[in-house]
């Protein structure tokens, strides 16, 4: 049953006493109490404080009682998103005890609405926006939360990416601090150096493997940009990009990106400011970042490209536009699964664990008029890159996509690589070899113009924390002198001061300030500001104002100083030194051990006159580093098996059934398919899956009803095993022996059904009835009523049951009933007719 066939659904109470839509939530809440499983299944995550907390579904009402039960989280507020039908039904059938004014419900064509009312923003700003699925929106047993899901979770990361570029945020200015020492070349000099020339961009998916063993047959003929994620393969394969890029500043991005290092000599590495310090210190050749030279207000920061994001594949369109390339070529920029389920190239870890198979994602159409699987973040990266292919057209450059397996994009035109009419000469190499003998020596002037700049704003800092340490007292005071007015109108204008000092003397160092904390200044923002503060509210206000200034600052502070030391000793890397301990040192805390394999390679001769501790130090920090580079037992590996795990295979498979998608399952057959003979013939040692048979024989159960094969349906499910024999495979086992007339065996399987729930005890009374068991099926016709004595339809079929036992009088009690409910009802009133 869903909002579909009826707006009212009597509620069933568990044997716990828990109230829940059978619709919803099956038979869950059957399993246990609603309590436990929540605290099982949700742990720590609804409790953290100052969270926007938006869950879809609420679990027949069930979840959202946990909630209010437990206690809000101090200034958390909560959301549940949920259908039209559960809530109505919730509305009707049931009341919470108790309610908060920080909890609220909405559909799905409300809640953007009530995520307004409740500052959905403000929550943004500091990045404590939580999205959850409830127990119902995880187990889709109506498909209503696969829909919600998808539209809530794509206007979510909309939202928030826009929210995070639009500010300075605070990881990303830590990271671009601890870059300043690498942070060398603005990459505006590459502008137009490349104009009305071709470049192919080299992305991750899986159609890179399409082309990938023809790019060494274009020898310099054009440029190659490729992300920093395959740089393993193209090892592999012997391909040298002449760029290289990256621009994720989380951690995980060394993991898939660190074979890149070993192309130092032939690349040159594009990246953002804030790429992962771990990837950009350790990188030996010339190198060019995008935006501002220092985070803070500063001469320093000149013009400079801007890449576009959130992907590596946008900032890197981006690039190729600034770059003055007239086309733009397009491979492993898929958008999309490839048709055996995998997400990536091969090479990759995504490639080495499987495809990803127990997700339901969306469908897009390829350029070869297929449909494609593909994933939410897919989606919104095809949004933002169709804007950059038409920003393009107006810049004169054209994008091409080789391969007809990626997801279809208007502006972008489908290219075949081996009709593409490159340039016969080598226009490349003249201008790579400048740039790399221009940029290749640093100039130690910027690190000295970037040094005293950080001398002048900590200068700057020290002079506002004067004035806000200050401004803290005098706050404090200004609320215990109202019987001195003088005095008092001295602390208001001392305040006055400190503001207007801030805001002109100080007013580009204090904007960085508020921005890059500005997590700290949205907290102390009150919400309810229609209402009368107290003193004591107000004076903690206006302390926490002022206590924002000194933490951002005293949080800035060590980072300036470690930046500062940071370039003293890329300074003296440059020179002979007498003792290397202090730069090893930190070569070790920030687990650069590439430095070291490249300063020996530079230096031989200084090698050899280090003393046996340093020179010991050096040899071990080499060894780190190949062994890094070496490792595959990575977090990034790991947190992929995870996510390629098949639970969810059994919904998938009943959703595209519903959704008629025959392409879709017979691709989820096949691949299933492939994982078994890949598992059987030891060719996939990474990920192991148990019950690949009964995984094949449901979907392929599922495939054979939409084909029109009903008996090899029926074999199919026949063969499953109790664990894959959901309710879903019940129904369509029973339609199926019924339409085959197996009333028999249809018996037994709406005996299953109606031991699930009592919601199937009408139809296996119908079948009884069938099969000529007529007191078994007044028995459970009158099971049945005795708990939903409102089904009118119920009662006309035990009235008819009567009837055809010439049992008048019964019938005449099950048709009063009937009237009662319904007093115009056509049948009842034929059969009173009757009797007359």
């Amino acid at each position: 049953m869903s909002e579909r066939q009826a707006q009212f659904e009597q509620y069933q109470v568990s044997k716990f006493d828990d109230p829940y839509l059978y619709s919803v939530n099956r038979n869950v809440f059957e399993k246990n109490s609603a309590k436990i499983i929540f605290d099982n299944f949700y742990d720590k995550r609804l409790w953290d404080e100052d969270y926007f907390y938006i869950i879809l579904g609420c679990d027949s009402g069930l979840l959202t009682n946990y909630v209010l039960e437990h206690g809000l989280a101090k200034g958390s507020r909560y959301l549940f998103i949920d259908s039209e039908h559960v809530l109505e039904n919730l509305k009707n059938q049931l009341s919470f005890t108790d309610w908060h004014d920080n909890v609220a419900f909405a559909t799905l064509s409300t809640w953007e609405v009530e995520a307004e009312k409740f500052n959905l923003q403000a929550y943004m700003y500091t990045d404590n926006v939580r999205y959850i699925k409830s127990l119902a929106a995880n187990d889709g047993f109506d498909d209503y939360y696969y829909q919600a899901n998808t539209e809530i979770s794509l206007k979510l990361e909309t939202q928030q990416h826009y929210t995070m570029v639009s500010l300075y945020r605070s990881p990303f200015v830590i990271k671009q601090i601890i870059n300043l020492a690498d942070n060398l070349n603005p990459m505006i000099a590459l502008k137009d150096k490349f104009k009305g020339m071709d470049c192919i961009i080299l992305g991750g998916g899986p159609s890179l493997d399409e082309i990938i063993d023809k790019l060494n047959s274009l020898e310099n003929k054009v440029v190659i940009i490729a992300v920093s994620r395959i740089a393993k393969r193209l090892l592999s394969e012997n391909i040298s990009p002449h760029f290289v890029i990256s621009v994720d500043p989380h951690e995980v991005s060394f993991d898939v990106s660190k074979e890149m290092l070993e192309m130092a000599d032939e690349s040159i590495f594009l990246h953002s400011t804030y790429v992962v310090p771990v990837l950009l210190g350790q990188w030996r050749g010339v190198s060019f970042h995008d935006g501002l030279r220092v985070p803070w207000p500063s001469e320093l920061s000149k013009d400079n490209t801007h890449l576009a994001g959130p992907t590596v594949t946008n900032s890197a369109i981006s690039a190729a536009v600034d770059f003055g390339f007239k086309r733009i070529f397009l491979s492993g920029v898929d958008l999309c699964y490839s048709s055996d389920g995998n997400t990536h190239a091969k090479g990759s870890n995504e490639a080495k664990v499987g495809p990803v198979l127990g997700k339901r994602e969306q469908w897009v159409q390829t350029y070869s008029g297929k449909m494609a699987e593909t994933m939410l973040t897919f989606i919104h990266a095809t949004q933002t890159i169709e804007d950059q292919a038409k920003q393009a057209l107006k810049k004169g450059a054209q994008l091409y996509n080789l391969s007809p397996n990626a997801a279809k994009i208007d502006s972008i035109l489908l290219a075949n690589f081996d009709d593409i009419n490159f340039t016969k000469e080598d226009l490349i190499s003249p201008i790579i070899n400048k740039i790399k003998n221009k940029y290749s020596k640093i100039s130690t002037q910027q690190f000295t113009d970037v040094t005293n700049d950080i001398d002048r704003l900590v200068d700057e800092f020290d002079e506002i924390t004067a004035i806000v340490e200050q401004a803290i007292i005098d706050n404090s005071n200004l609320y215990k002198t109202y019987d001195n007015e003088l005095e008092n109108a001295n602390i208001k204008q001392r305040i006055d001061e400190a503001e207007e000092t801030l805001n002109t003397t100080y007013k580009e160092t204090s904007t960085f300030l508020k921005k890059y904390g500005i997590h700290r200044f949205i907290r102390i923002a009150r919400t309810d500001g229609d209402l009368e503060w107290s003193d004591e509210e107000m004076e903690e206000v206006g302390r926490a104002y002022y206590q924002c200034f000194i933490d951002n600052i005293n949080e800035l502070k060590p980072l300036l100083t470690a930046a500062k030391k940071k370039i003293e000793l890329r300074i003296k890397e440059t020179q002979p030194q007498l003792d290397y301990h202090e730069i090893f040192q930190l070569w070790r805390s920030e687990h650069h051990f590439g430095r070291a394999h490249h300063w020996k390679i530079k230096n031989p001769e200084l090698y050899q006159e280090l003393n046996d501790i340093d020179k010991k130090e050096l040899d071990t920090q080499i060894d780190e580093y190949f062994k890094v580079l070496e490792n595959t037992d990575t977090y990034h590996l790991k947190r992929t098996q995870e996510q390629s795990s098949l639970t969810g295979i059994n919904r998938k498979a009943v959703y595209m059934f519903n959704a008629k998608n025959s392409d879709g399952l017979a691709s989820l057959v096949e691949n299933l398919k492939k994982l078994e003979y890949n598992q059987k013939h030891n060719k996939n040692t990474l990920q192991k899956h148990e019950n690949l048979d009964q995984l094949i024989l449901l979907c392929s159960g599922y495939l054979a009803l939409l084909q029109g094969h009903y008996q090899e349906a029926l074999d199919k499910f026949y063969l499953l095993d109790e664990q894959h024999l959901s309710e879903d495979e019940l129904i369509q086992i029973s339609v199926l022996e019924i339409d085959l007339n197996h009333y028999q065996q249809a018996e037994n399987s709406l005996k299953k059904l109606a031991e699930l729930t009592p919601a199937y005890q009408p139809q296996y009374a119908t079948i009884l009835k069938l099969n000529k068991k007529m007191t078994e099926a007044e028995s459970v016709y009158l099971g049945y009523l005795e708990q939903q004595s409102h089904d009118i339809k119920v009662w006309l079929a035990l009235a008819n049951l009567y009837l055809e036992n010439n049992a008048i009088a019964p019938a005449k009690e099950a048709f009063e009933k009937v009237k009662i409910l319904d007093p115009s009802n056509i049948e009842a009133q034929q059969f009173f007719d009757s009797l007359q």
